[in-house]
């Protein structure tokens, strides 16, 4: 009797943007064909609160 093992092995597709402004810092992530997007204020004060 043969036994067969089949392993898939699946790439996942990552593409990042990022848009910098003077008042928003904009990232957009496409992972799988499903898009994240978040939003930063771009100041000094809240850098490392978010």
């Amino acid at each position: 009797m043969a036994y067969f093992l089949y392993q898939t092995r699946v790439m996942n597709s990552i593409i990042l943007g990022i848009d910098v402004s003077n008042d928003t810092f904009d990232t957009a992530m496409l992972i799988n064909n499903k898009v994240q997007t978040k939003k930063f204020n771009n100041n000094a004060l809240n850098v490392f609160t978010n």
